[in-house]
């Protein structure tokens, strides 16, 4: 089976202890939602949305004064808004994102997904971001591609391929989030992306299992670059 990015959320952005991410629409009981966004400064997640879990890498935090890159999945959750629990207010920036076609139990990530070279932050400013890569381990995995600028500003695909799906006009841009289909198991070689903006940047690369795949192990544990 193939894997589709079925549907878009509305974006959310501003400061909030409790930010409420809006659901996408036709979630039903085989949809993978994925939500990526930015959080400002060492703000840390208290709790997680009713059945969410960080993927495998998350969170990456760049600089623990600067910002945090976020990605939660999971499968089928119930309301139309899913919110965290931050540790104080704090500026975040993000989105949900369904989609359908994956492995239907357990982990739906690759086990290579935010290890190692899957993840990486860089601490000085600059444009382009971290090189980031994967091995996925079975044919017609999904690529997810989570990026941030912590200027934010306008995102380009610099290469792997990828196609950006978030953000829209009017949002600062802050974090990004491009996918791409692999068709065959391999590596996918080094995978970045552009901003406008020039400052401290992070980078995170997982890959969706598609139906029928054997699902990826528990996600663990988070990435710290200071």
């Amino acid at each position: 089976m193939t894997i589709t990015l079925s549907a878009v959320a509305t974006p959310r952005t501003g400061s909030s202890s409790t930010p409420a991410f809006a659901a996408p629409a036709g979630v039903g009981s085989t949809s993978i939602i994925a939500i990526t966004f930015f959080i400002d400064g060492a703000t840390t997640i208290s709790a997680l949305p009713s059945g969410f879990l960080h993927a495998r890498g998350s969170p990456i935090y760049n600089n623990v004064n600067s910002h945090s890159l976020n990605v939660l999945w999971a499968r089928n959750p119930v309301g139309g808004t899913y919110t965290p629990t931050l540790s104080g207010n704090a500026y975040s920036e993000g989105c949900a994102f369904r989609y359908e076609g994956c492995v239907t139990s357990g982990d739906p990530w690759d086990t290579n997904t935010g290890t190692g070279a899957a993840a990486a932050a860089d601490p000085l400013a600059g444009t382009v971001t971290p090189s980031v890569s994967i091995t996925t381990q079975a044919a017609n995995e999904m690529g997810i591609h989570v990026v941030t600028d912590w200027s934010g500003g306008s995102w380009y695909a610099t290469s792997g391929g990828f196609t950006k799906e978030h953000p829209t006009a009017g949002m600062v841009g802050l974090v990004s989030m491009f996918d791409k289909l692999f068709g065959a198991a391999g590596g996918s070689g080094s995978v970045t992306a552009t901003c406008t903006g020039n400052d401290k940047r992070t980078a995170w690369l997982g890959a969706l299992i598609p139906a029928g795949a054997a699902a990826g192990p528990p996600p663990n544990g988070f990435f710290s670059f200071f």
